[in-house]
């Protein structure tokens, strides 16, 4: 089932040399994949605009 992003529908970043597009088709997005596609250097760019972004929001599996 898709549903329309209530938040954002567009998240771009570029941090030294990585750039990063999102589209979101939900409301929550899971980052899967295989091992070294830079799941974890795309969480860790995203968590630091949650700092400054309210509409961004990153949990990780070690948060409570």
């Amino acid at each position: 089932m898709k549903s329309k992003p209530i938040v954002m529908n567009h998240f771009s970043m570029v941090h030294t040399s990585y750039v990063i597009n999102f589209d979101f088709t939900n409301n929550i997005t899971i980052l899967t994949g295989s091992s070294a596609t830079g799941k974890t250097a795309s969480f860790s760019f995203m968590r630091e605009c949650m700092a400054v972004n309210p509409d961004v929001v990153c949990i990780n599996y070690q948060d409570y």
